[in-house]
């Protein structure tokens, strides 16, 4: 073999094993989510990019990994980068900035971060459930299943698992209604003797109507009582043209003389009150697109929360193609990306004006969609007053979660505490 052949085979070789350096280091699956303004959702691509070269250059294993989340959402004048790599023990992040300028050096801390040696966590053992306060009663009945959701009517109580719905009698649960075939319960609601049970139906909502333990109507989309009736409109998760996810069409009537909610609205995340006497008229109580309690009238914001609500680990979900493009440097693969949509947190108005709603405690200031890790619950009220809206924590627990609440007239609050497999439905005197 000649000098010049011999070169030839060296440079070879050393092309292809760049190139085979070059595909191991891409087997993480970054992407990047943003929201906000054009100057700054112009950037997703780019940073796509950035955070792959930015891992590789400071030397991590990217073998090791599967999936690296990245989403900048940018609420009026600050901008959340949250990020979650998907380990058997999750490893999130978070930061505010009010420069889009700092994306860069948060980038690069968010690696540093995100990428350091995990830390066994301590043993604990599980703690108690307590009150806030100590002149509260509570009693508690032991659930030997993981609990979804709590509705009463005509003095019974009604609590659901994914696959049946339960009668409490004697402090024991006793099987009403269960759900069709591969059907899964996320929420139950009363209306009119009846039981409204709200299904997971493989990518979809489906919805029965429920007497004496036996279905009397299904609908395949979401249908929920407000005010004088029900409620129907449909999900669609996968995003349009605009990028937009979890978007929902007009709503419509399906029985009764309910109060009907602008398209758009989340009909699960909404109920209808007239709660502020500072304005005509009802007010809309949902949550904001940062799963915030958020209460509008006319269309108007008049106040907005200051804590992320945190949401359900219940969920729908669906995937969308990504087409992947190619040039002199590059090529991305097309592949699919799955989206989701979680159950959102309840939100109930009592008979003397209180909103009551729940927030679920996560280890992080704000968890990205496709990850729901809690540790702690509280069941929060608030009511106006004049001095503005007064928030008083009804319920505070340091373990578990919280599936569902319920009130019943003014004094007793059921809440479903789930803790692993096992549930607690706990009955408070407020």
């Amino acid at each position: 073999m000649n000098r010049k052949m011999l070169y030839l085979a060296v440079i070879t070789s050393l092309m292809l094993i760049s190139l085979l350096s070059l595909s191991d280091a891409y087997a993480l699956d970054i992407s990047v989510e943003i929201t906000g303004d054009k100057e700054i959702v112009v950037l997703q691509s780019a940073l796509e990019k950035s955070a792959a070269a930015r891992c590789i250059s400071k030397g991590v294993d990217t073998s090791l990994y599967n999936k690296l989340d990245i989403a900048i959402t940018q609420i009026g004048q600050i901008i959340s980068i949250d990020a979650i790599l998907d380990t058997k023990e999750p490893r999130g992040f978070h930061k505010d900035i009010k420069d889009i300028n700092e994306i860069s050096n948060v980038i690069d801390e968010m690696i540093d971060v995100i990428f350091a040696p995990a830390k066994a966590p301590p043993i604990e053992k599980e703690k108690p459930v307590y009150m806030i306060e100590k002149q509260k009663k509570i009693s508690q009945i032991v659930l030997p299943f993981k609990a979804t959701s709590i509705t009463t009517s005509n003095n019974t109580i009604f609590v659901s698992d994914k696959k049946t719905i339960y009668t409490i009698k004697d402090d024991t649960p006793h099987p009403w209604w269960k759900a069709p075939k591969i059907d899964q319960i996320f929420r139950i609601y009363s209306y009119k003797d009846n039981i409204i049970a709200l299904v997971k139906h493989m990518k979809n909502l489906h919805t029965y109507r429920i007497e004496d333990g036996h279905t009397i109507g299904h609908w395949p989309n979401p249908v929920i009582p407000l005010g004088d009736g029900l409620i129907s409109s449909r999900l669609i998760i996968v995003p349009d043209i605009t990028g937009q996810t979890n978007r929902w069409t007009a709503v419509r009537a399906i029985t009764g003389n309910p109060t009907i909610l602008p398209a758009g609205m989340d009909i699960i995340a909404t109920t209808v009150s007239d709660v502020d006497p500072t304005h005509n008229g009802p007010e809309m109580i949902s949550l904001s697109k940062s799963d915030k309690l958020e209460i509008t009238n006319k269309g108007k914001t008049i106040w907005i929360g200051g804590i992320s609500i945190g949401g359900l680990p219940l969920y729908v979900e669906d995937e969308y193609l990504i087409q992947g493009n190619s040039n002199k440097n590059t090529r991305i693969e097309s592949r699919k990306r799955p989206v989701r949509y979680y159950l959102p947190a309840k939100i109930i108005v009592t008979d003397d004006k209180k909103i009551i709603t729940l927030s679920n405690g996560q280890p992080h200031s704000k968890i990205l969609s496709n990850v729901r890790i809690y540790n702690s619950f509280r069941i929060l009220a608030y009511t106006f007053s004049d001095m503005g809206i007064e928030e008083k924590v009804l319920f505070n627990a340091p373990s578990g979660y919280c599936a569902d609440f319920t009130i019943q007239g003014r004094n007793l609050l059921y809440v479903l505490a789930v803790y692993k497999d096992k549930s607690k439905l706990l009955s408070i005197n407020l």
